[in-house]
């Protein structure tokens, strides 16, 4: 079993000094524990035992992901595509679209998240 802050969805302890409001204005979260988060991190299964045994059709189609985002901490918008690549089955995805809602944040970022991602998404 994995263990560190945030696996398994455990809460993330804060210490004094990393209690910050300003890290909860600017992102409605704090990006501080997003970026302290493993971008592949493990999570409880929460499903209703009756999903967890439900049977699914061999071929389904493949679908197109959209994530619109504005002035998205980046640790997050990583994690969500992580996720959504290392959790569903890669014959399911045609591709992931980005779709950057006019954010304002300058970001040294954007052009890592196209280099390093899967090639689907764009």
């Amino acid at each position: 079993m994995r263990s560190g802050k945030g696996e398994h969805g455990k809460p993330y302890p804060l210490t004094e000094e990393e209690h910050d409001d300003s890290a909860y204005r600017e992102n409605g979260f704090n990006i501080f524990v997003s970026n302290n988060i493993a971008l592949e991190r493990s999570l409880p299964d929460i499903r209703h035992a009756n999903c967890k045994h439900k049977m699914y059709l061999e071929r389904l189609p493949n679908t197109s992901i959209i994530i619109p985002f504005h002035n998205e901490g980046w640790t997050s918008l990583l994690r969500t595509i992580h996720s959504i690549i290392n959790r569903t089955p890669e014959s399911l995805i045609a591709e992931i679209i980005l779709v950057d809602d006019f954010s304002d944040r300058d970001s040294e970022h954007k052009s890592s998240v196209y280099k390093n991602m899967n090639a689907k998404v764009c």
